[in-house]
């Protein structure tokens, strides 16, 4: 049950947060639920089948509530490299 909500119409919140690479302008991923990390905070992204592990910064928190829902817009800087991998898988599977 929400706050401000009665129990005969219980509405669900959603929550999502979106990590966000403000340096290429690209969203990198969308998480069901709420992560909020700090700034500064650095955390792996991997790529099955890529090179390794590549490190993303965590330089801003956004909160944007809504009607039903909230986001976390965690803005990240995320290596060139992890992006050049994610072009040449969305190439292959378009082909």
């Amino acid at each position: 049950m929400q706050p401000g909500n009665s129990n005969d119409n219980p509405a669900r919140i959603v929550q999502k947060t979106v990590v966000y690479d403000k340096w290429a302008e690209r969203q990198a991923l969308v998480i069901d639920g709420l992560l909020v990390l700090p700034i500064g905070a650095v955390f792996q992204l991997w790529i099955p089948g890529g090179d390794g592990n590549y490190d993303a910064t965590v330089e801003g928190v956004r909160v944007l509530p809504g009607d039903n829902a909230v986001q976390v817009f965690l803005d990240v800087k995320i290596p060139d490299g992890w992006w050049e991998l994610i072009d040449e898988e969305v190439e292959d599977n378009d082909e």
